[in-house]
């Protein structure tokens, strides 16, 4: 972190506090981008409404942060970014406050993400291909003469379409990877570590071969 950097977050409590959440979120996406997509799949398949009051919070900034800087891997969380970010014009926020003016989701909004990335993902395993319709693209490229820094960031009406922004692409740089287990009973979204594989986890893989065993011996 620069010296700018510190400078920014000693200015600025809510940044700091957004800062270390937001950075803590950015660790839980992990390193690649297989991790951020295990995450996001995993995030499809939850159930909302039944997790912690301390998942859920966890679940809001993975979902804060995802939408601002996308799947970053091990890069940090630039504080300027985030000073950025707050100064968004008020509509285009989520709605929960988290640390001052900094916001994150709350369970309406993170409803309808979900909605989007499932649609998004169903149809692509089930059909082969999606179509997506976004508002346009567009950019704010801006400078602080003072601080010599300059920053890139996109516009937009609802930090939904950010979110999808980053999504997207994510998807389309794994979409062969990404399948629903074959076993019957299991509905399960997962990310393939072998283009042949069938079953999301060794237990579901187990299940079906205790199946065919029993089938072949004549048990029932």
């Amino acid at each position: 972190m620069t010296d700018f950097e510190k400078e920014i977050l000693r200015g600025s409590e809510p940044l700091h506090q957004f800062f270390e959440e937001l950075t803590k979120a950015g660790y839980r996406l992990g390193r690649t981008k297989a991790d951020a997509m295990k995450r996001l799949l995993q995030f499809c398949g939850s159930d909302l409404e039944s997790l912690s009051i301390g998942d859920r919070n966890n679940l809001y900034f993975e979902l804060a942060y995802f939408s601002v800087f996308g799947a970053r891997g091990s890069q940090p969380v630039s504080p300027f970014s985030l000073l950025i970010y707050g100064t968004t014009r008020h509509e285009a926020r989520w709605a929960t406050k988290a640390f001052g003016s900094y916001t994150i989701p709350n369970l309406n909004e993170a409803t309808k993400l979900q909605q989007d990335a499932r649609k998004i993902i169903d149809e692509l395993i089930e059909e082969g291909s999606t179509s997506i319709r976004l508002p346009a693209l567009e950019f704010e490229l801006g400078k602080d003469p003072k601080r010599r820094v300059g920053y890139l960031r996109v516009v937009h009406d609802h930090p939904r379409n950010a979110f999808l922004y980053h999504f997207i692409p994510l998807v389309f740089a794994l979409a062969t990877w990404i399948k629903r287990c074959k076993r019957d009973g299991c509905t399960r979204r997962y990310l393939a570590v072998r283009q042949k594989q069938l079953y999301c986890s060794l237990r579901c893989q187990s299940r079906i071969a205790t199946q065919r065993y029993r089938k072949k011996r004549g048990h029932h």
